[in-house]
């Protein structure tokens, strides 16, 4: 009943990892590089940046190295060095100031010096943005702040990578990410001596008493009014306690001081606060679980042990009404709308028809208002990835597709990994989901169903319509199928990282997960992996967010 299978990237971040927590005597060691001295591209502000931040570091007792306009192997060396010197450390900053882009959603930090000609060679002539982490994660310091002050245009002409400024880049647990500015988009480098964001980064972190969450907001909000909303600054965060860059007393309360050896482990909200035009996300204590089933198709294979870090998922799937303020506040086509159409159901049988779009329901019926709170329908992978960028772009936060471990983590009810994500028997009440059952069998009577089982849709249903799951999600089993960000690769699971994966650098098509109102038994398996193109819009698949912690 499902169509003929068919055919993130690393985020060259202006960011700060933050330090899980502070205390007195620990070294705190950083290495800052500005890079301006680009044959026919030079920059006004790099040097500057790293130099000015660099003094305000020393202010508050980093020990700092400084280095300017390096070329690939100074930079490469830089880092490494660098990475010997932290084993020892407590609070671990890296920065740099000057020109970066994505090829294939990989990010990249470039040199001084160096003429590339083409995409296909910056892998080879620049410094990948997750070297930094790699020597961080290596040298197992308490804290790692990453400071990227980048994504400010491509400065090579003859070529265009396929994405203005950089992707995502997932913080590793303990960790605190500050973007200079949103995916899609490029920092400006500014006219007087700092770039914007580093100008109020260097003054706003001094400020005693305020944590690194405050510090951050206080920037965006700072750029945002200094470059008309053009530039928004955002943050990903897997922090699990508090840190101040300048300890004391809060200039706002002076009967609250904070102390430089103060650590308060945090306790995660359920729900995040929000706008209007944000999803409700819920917060995901990472972990360990075996993923994928012997009991399921080759690619579900081998079993393998998987550890994801925290993170926010959305507890519902993106809605009518949410997708609708992305399209009112923006010039944005859908594929359904650029292509010719989308699948729509007819009398049980597929059909895909010209002027189908996010607006129309299964039978191809412009959706009435009681439907704007049923999950959004006839977008693609592109299209959800472009809804995340907008909504990145408008609140400073780092939204983004779910990766196929984290969809399985979250839908199997974290390391229980049950079957479904009620559980591992069959369904019943509102225990269940809305999938093909008994209601079902009476409109199509071939389908395979939850025998017995009758969840009173025969499409789709409003989302949270039945009870979550033990993580407090709901929709994870049926109801629509949702876009992951990972590529599909039947083989994949044979050499999956352990930590964190993200799936195959490239590949054909993307991953799909949960089942939905058309799926039985089989198909809404937590293990179950459905793959796609990109650029297919159907009656079944819709989408959910994540929101790094």
């Amino acid at each position: 009943m499902k169509p003929k299978k068919t055919s993130i990237p690393l985020f060259f971040i202006f960011g700060l990892l933050c330090l899980n927590f502070m205390v007195l005597g620990q070294q705190k060691t950083a290495l800052l590089i500005g890079n301006a001295d680009y044959a026919g591209s030079s920059l006004r502000n790099p040097v500057n940046d790293a130099t000015d931040l660099a003094a305000a570091l020393r202010g508050i007792g980093f020990d700092v190295t400084l280095q300017t306009n390096r070329n690939l192997q100074q930079m490469e060396a830089d880092i490494r060095a660098f990475g010997q010197k932290i084993s020892s450390s407590g609070v671990v900053l890296f920065y740099f100031s000057g020109h970066g882009t994505q090829v294939d959603g990989i990010n990249y930090l470039i040199p001084v010096g160096q003429e590339i000609y083409a995409a296909d060679e910056i892998r080879y002539k620049c410094v990948a943005a997750d070297m930094p982490l790699a020597k961080m994660e290596t040298a197992g310091s308490h804290m790692n702040i990453l400071i990227l002050d980048a994504c400010r245009n491509n400065p090579f002409k003859g070529f265009r990578s396929q994405e203005r400024g950089f992707a995502f880049m997932q913080a590793p647990t303990g960790t605190f990410i500050s973007y200079a500015t949103a995916p899609g988009s490029v920092a400006f480098d500014g006219n007087g001596r700092n770039s914007p964001y580093t100008a109020n980064l260097v003054t706003i972190l001094k400020t005693p008493g305020m944590k690194i969450e405050e510090v951050f907001k206080k920037v965006r909000e700072k750029v945002m009014s200094e470059t008309e909303n053009k530039q928004v600054p955002w943050e990903s965060s897997s922090l699990v306690g508090e840190f101040y860059f300048t300890p004391g007393t809060p200039v706002n309360n002076q009967n609250s001081a904070v102390n430089q050896n103060s650590y308060t482990p945090a306790t995660p909200i359920n729900e995040k606060t929000r706008n209007s035009y944000e999803p409700e996300m819920v917060f995901v204590k990472g972990g360990t679980f075996t993923m994928g089933s012997n009991d399921g198709s080759d690619d579900e294979k081998p079993t393998h042990q998987v550890t994801v870090s925290d993170f926010y998922i959305g507890k519902f799937e993106v809605t009518v009404a949410l997708f609708k303020n992305f399209i009112d506040e923006t010039t944005y086509q859908t594929d359904a709308d650029k292509g010719d159409g989308s699948y729509i159901l007819t009398n049980g049988k597929w059909e895909k028809k010209s002027g189908i779009n996010w607006r129309c329901d299964v039978e191809g019926n412009i959706g009435t208002a009681s439907e704007q709170n049923h999950p959004v329908i006839h977008v693609s992978w592109n299209d959800a990835t472009e809804f995340c960028k907008w909504l990145s772009r408008k609140t400073g936060k780092s939204y983004r597709l779910p990766t196929e471990a984290e969809w399985e983590f979250t839908a199997g009810n974290g390391s229980k990994h049950t079957k479904y994500s009620w559980g591992n028997g069959n369904p019943f009440g509102k225990n269940g989901g809305n999938i093909a059952d008994e209601t079902a069998r009476q409109k199509f009577n071939d389908w395979a169903i939850f025998s017995g089982y009758s969840d009173g849709y025969v499409f789709s249903a409003p989302v949270g319509s039945f009870n979550p799951n033990d993580l407090g999600i709901y929709d994870m089993t049926g109801n629509v199928w949702e876009w992951c960000s990972d590529w599909y690769a039947a083989d994949y699971y044979k050499n999956s990282p352990a930590y964190n994966p993200k799936g195959p650098a490239s590949g054909d098509y993307r991953i799909v997960r949960g089942g939905s109102w058309i799926d039985g038994p089989n198909d809404d398996r937590i293990a179950y992996r459905y793959w796609l193109n990109p650029g297919y819009c159907y009656f079944f698949i819709g989408f959910r967010l994540v929101q790094d912690y």
